[in-house]
């Protein structure tokens, strides 16, 4: 069932990658029409928008299939944080075996609070927790509090790798800042924590990196109003 919830996650951000993209295709068109240099941009555009929809396609069918096994119809639109909080953990836990590391994961939250911006708080932390797991290079820890303080849910993910550099601190949330390379020595993209930052900053909340001794801290902060259509009142 948890992978299943994820292949439901991805289809949604493939849905709208597919819509993005073919958008991406139109406006260059327009361009290309009024300025003929332009030629051939769209074609790529749209190749690319034609590869993601059948990508689309076959995680549906994948999905389909799985779901059918476990008999269940639906993945719920609604998680409590607790819950959330722990597939990101069982996720990373899976990751870190596969890449042979061996790490410890803890988590600390009594909230059983419930929202229904499940994939973007997952894409949040997911981001942040795999990071970590990838910082780490054989043995370590990572943990992952929640608590709710002046309206606002608050996690903190924290590990106990190499950590990050004071010059490159300044500059983590810039796009295309990374410090992982492939085993052929190719750089990743760098747009992780940026996606992150963009995507709690569209819940009206916040992202920032934290110092506690030798650890490294990512703090997430969202107000609980931003993650849920139901007022609520909180001291």
């Amino acid at each position: 069932y948890e992978e299943g919830f994820y292949l439901k996650k991805s289809l949604v951000q493939v849905e709208e990658i597919t819509r993005d993209s073919y958008q991406l295709y139109r406006n260059l068109r327009t361009i290309e029409k009024e300025n003929p240099s332009y030629t051939g941009f769209s074609r790529s555009a749209l190749h690319i928008a034609e590869q993601i929809h059948e990508l689309k396609k076959d995680s549906q069918r994948v999905i389909s299939g799985l779901f059918k096994i476990i008999n269940h119809e639906k993945v719920h639109g609604e998680m409590t944080f607790y819950e959330i909080s722990e597939f990101v953990i069982h996720a990373n836990q899976k990751y870190a075996e596969m890449l042979g590391k061996k790490i410890q994961f803890t988590f600390t939250s009594s909230q059983l609070l419930k929202t229904n911006r499940v994939y973007a708080l997952l894409s949040i932390l997911n981001n942040l927790v795999s990071n970590a797991v990838e910082a780490i290079e054989e043995e370590g820890r990572i943990s992952l509090t929640m608590e709710l303080s002046r309206g606002n849910i608050i996690w903190f993910i924290q590990d106990n790798g190499p950590g990050i550099q004071p010059e490159d601190a300044v500059i983590i949330f810039e796009p295309g800042y990374t410090s992982k390379f492939d085993t052929c020595g190719n750089a990743s993209t760098g747009i992780g924590l940026i996606h992150c930052l963009e995507i709690a900053s569209s819940l009206q909340g916040e992202v920032y990196l934290a110092r506690e001794q030798e650890e490294t801290t990512f703090v997430v902060s969202i107000p609980y109003a931003s993650l849920n259509d139901n007022e609520i009142f909180l001291d």
